[in-house]
């Protein structure tokens, strides 16, 4: 069996076996890693816009407030549409997390335990990220999150001048929802008789949510970091040595192993590595998302 690496139309070299399978492995290691934050940018999209929704909503009410129960149950649906997206994203990330981090290889099953264990220690520590998982699964099997929808108006003070404040707000009645899904009716059983009114406000418990994601998602960066650092060093001490032997630029290397006439060839690309940076340096670790009030 022969590994090498082109360069060139027909030009090549060989590497060692192990080289060779240390770079395939390095290479599906750097693309995991980009997943998990590729995954985490959708639940962070998706989270934006559902918050732009809502601002639309309050500008759509400013200019063409229209009380008819149509109108409120289409504000409704839309909204659903966004959380229900939202949700389903969030699914996408949590349910197979622990598994993303054991394709990693053996020596990652520590860290699996570890995640599980924090995923385990937010759920029991957050009864918004409790209900949040629940409504997920109602969502899937039963109906809609939403119940009800409220447009609230009053006048408030804001930088020394009346401001009339125009707010949507929308809630998952307690009530109805146990009626319509008993484990969620038996699950938070106890939680739902502090609730005022048997309502619960989405757009807090998912900023909470998010948050709790938000937290996730950073200690897997931390704990990840070092291990990232070591796969590309290993990508760019090979391209420095292959642009030495070859003086070839090209933004990917081929290798290839060749056994009986029969060749395999891969590309190593190292675009992903910036896409990667790009993603966690834009999406920062989120705190406090409920204090927010973010005005148009």
């Amino acid at each position: 069996m022969i590994f090498g690496v082109y360069f060139g139309r027909n030009d090549c070299y060989k590497i060692s076996e192990k080289e060779y399978k240390l770079l395939i492995d390095v290479q599906c290691s750097l693309l995991k890693v980009l997943e998990i934050e590729e995954k985490y940018n959708i639940i962070i999209e998706n989270y934006k816009e559902f918050e732009l929704s809502l601002m639309e909503i309050s500008l759509e009410n400013a200019l063409h407030y229209d009380p008819k129960w149509t109108s409120f149950r289409n504000e409704i649906r839309k909204t659903d549409r966004k959380a229900n997206s939202l949700l389903s994203s969030c699914t996408i990330y949590t349910k197979y997390i622990t598994e993303d981090i054991g394709k990693l290889g053996k020596k990652f099953d520590c860290l699996v335990e570890k995640i599980s264990k924090v995923i385990k220690r937010i759920y029991s520590n957050s009864f918004e990220y409790r209900f949040m998982e629940e409504l997920r699964n109602h969502v899937q099997h039963c109906g809609f999150s939403i119940t009800n929808f409220t447009f609230e108006r009053g006048w408030e003070s804001y930088a020394s001048e009346e401001k009339l404040r125009q707010e949507p707000f929308f809630y998952v009645n307690t009530k109805k929802i146990s009626e319509i899904d008993k484990k969620i009716a038996s699950k938070f059983e106890e939680e739902f008789k502090d609730l005022p009114d048997n309502k619960i406000d989405l757009k807090i418990y998912i900023r909470k949510y998010i948050e709790s994601l938000s937290e996730l998602n950073d200690y897997i960066r931390n704990e990840l970091e070092h291990n990232i650092k070591e796969w590309i060093d290993i990508l760019h001490e090979f391209k420095s040595k292959h642009k030495r032997k070859t003086n070839s630029n090209l933004p990917y290397i081929t290798i290839f192993k060749k056994n009986k006439g029969i060749m395999e060839e891969k590309n190593l690309f190292f675009d992903y590595i910036k896409a990667r940076k790009k993603l966690v340096n834009k999406n920062k670790k989120l705190a406090n998302l409920q204090k927010y009030l973010i005005i148009g």
